[in-house]
């Protein structure tokens, strides 16, 4: 969708294709994707020049870039805020969903795209409001000042009520003023590729700081069916990829494990540098970012030029 004003006309899409080709050729042991890192740069300018990037940041530009250059829809229509008071959760979740897709139709949504639940109740009279969203990845929290803890855990701590009060005061419609409320935010579906992001990173007075918790995550079967309160659950995910950071938010590196969907093998990259690894190495401090998939990938079928 080469039209599409949210978009890059295209260039996303096409640069990340062509790394994606340069990757599987089996021609190249390693590659620098200097044209992708442009297109990214024209669509994201943060992108651009070599200071360090945040991965997780790049992960959410580009899979918003690549939605809207291949999203289908062209005329997006203008959808009002659902009423959801006098209707079921299934039915809310439902209209919610079909109006996410009558804007947003592209691969990315299909494959990384899932719906939470947020439920907001007034503190002082106890009106509720329930609202549903897509999202594309989970960010979830690492508790300060502790040095190990598990995805469970971690998925608990961001399911859990939060207290909204200050200057953060949610409007009451019943009460017509700020109220001091109750958030929860629930998961009601889950794609089928799961992008889980540890906070790694969080502000310690005026500064960022970076916590080098030891999350504990399983390699295989994520049983993610006791976190999905709607209907549709999911099948055990299998993790396929690892984003690591290490360092600090001012002289940092990062690096990666990925798992071969040919050989079953894991393999580290490490800038240039790639090599196979035990599956007990992906396991550390280091990791920021999981990739999760519920279904078995199917690897691509490799041409070479002659």
């Amino acid at each position: 969708n080469k039209t599409n004003p949210l978009g890059s006309g295209g260039a996303v899409a096409e640069e990340f294709a062509e790394v994606v080709k340069a990757l599987w050729s089996g021609q190249y042991k390693s590659i620098a994707p200097k044209d992708f890192k442009l297109a990214m740069s024209r669509f994201a300018s943060q992108f651009s020049g070599y200071d360090q990037q945040d991965s997780q940041e790049l992960l959410a530009f580009l899979l918003d870039g690549l939605h809207e250059d291949l999203n289908s829809v062209r005329d997006k229509p203008y959808i009002a805020e659902a009423d959801n008071s006098d209707i079921t959760d299934a039915q809310a979740a439902k209209i919610s969903w079909e109006n996410h897709l009558r804007r947003n139709q592209s691969m990315i949504v299909e494959l990384f795209q899932g719906q939470f639940k947020s439920t907001v109740t007034c503190s002082y009279c106890g009106k509720k409001s329930v609202t549903f969203e897509a999202f594309m990845y989970l960010s979830l929290p690492l508790r300060v000042g502790r040095k190990q803890c598990s995805l469970s855990d971690c998925l608990e701590s961001f399911t859990a009520v939060e207290k909204v009060s200050g200057d953060d005061k949610w409007y009451c419609s019943n009460c017509k003023k700020h109220r001091t409320a109750e958030k929860k935010l629930d998961i009601w579906k889950l794609p089928p590729i799961l992008l889980i992001h540890l906070k790694r990173f969080y502000f310690k007075g005026r500064w960022r700081d970076k916590l080098e918790t030891m999350v504990d995550f399983p390699i295989s079967g994520l049983d993610m069916r006791n976190y999905i309160i709607g209907p549709e659950k999911r099948t055990p995910y299998n993790l396929y990829g690892v984003s690591n950071h290490y360092g600090t938010m001012t002289g940092g590196h990062y690096t990666a494990f990925c798992k071969n969907s040919y050989s079953k093998k894991w393999h580290s990259f490490d800038d240039q540098v790639v090599k196979e690894t035990s599956v007990g190495s992906v396991k550390s401090r280091a990791a920021y970012i999981l990739f999760y998939t519920s279904s078995e990938f199917q690897p691509p079928k490799l041409t070479r030029n002659a």
